[in-house]
């Protein structure tokens, strides 16, 4: 009777150990287990004989345990995977992020180099405008003030040109006439 009250709790113990590792199927294994070590009648039938019938569902027991250990290995196989595929993929995106920044600076000092000589062609056009409109303005006064002095030159003229005429007028008939 000792043995069956010590062996008790451990069966039902594993039982639980059992079922949180998802193997439920082996609980009526284990009922059946606490059922014969229970029995005051079959507690004098020796450990061995008790270990051949139930050797089969414990090699059944084994072979699930095996299974369960061969799907954790690859899960963990397959998160290894999943880890080194995450860093390949993070280097090539930090590489092409890179690259991108890259390209944006060489694409900005471009525009930049475009965009000076086309601040200095604007320059040069507004130099010009204001030296054709500075020029034209002083050209212009030049000519006003030629146009002035032509004036009073063809006034001048006019005056020397009318008093020539009004002298040679008068020296022919003021002057000796032979007839």
């Amino acid at each position: 009777m000792f043995r069956i009250a010590y062996l008790a709790p451990l069966v039902t113990g594993a039982d639980a150990q059992l079922v949180d590792l998802r193997l439920g199927d082996v609980g009526p294994l284990l009922g059946l287990v606490q059922l014969v070590l229970q029995l005051a009648e079959l507690a004098q039938v020796s450990v061995g004989l008790l270990l051949s019938f139930l050797s089969r569902p414990l090699v059944g027991l084994h072979l699930q345990l095996q299974l369960v250990h061969q799907v954790l290995q690859t899960d963990y196989i397959l998160t290894v995977l999943l880890r080194l595929v995450g860093e390949l993929l993070d280097t090539s995106l930090v590489f092409a992020d890179s690259l991108h920044t890259f390209c944006a600076l060489l694409l900005f000092c471009l525009q930049l180099v475009l965009q000076l000589p086309h601040a200095d062609f604007q320059l040069l056009y507004l130099l010009l405008a204001t030296l054709h409109g500075d020029l034209l303005g002083l050209v212009q006064a030049v000519l006003q003030v030629l146009d002035g002095l032509l004036h009073v030159l063809l006034h001048a003229l006019q005056v020397s040109a009318g008093v020539l005429l009004l002298l040679q007028l008068l020296s022919h008939h003021g002057g000796l006439h032979p007839c």
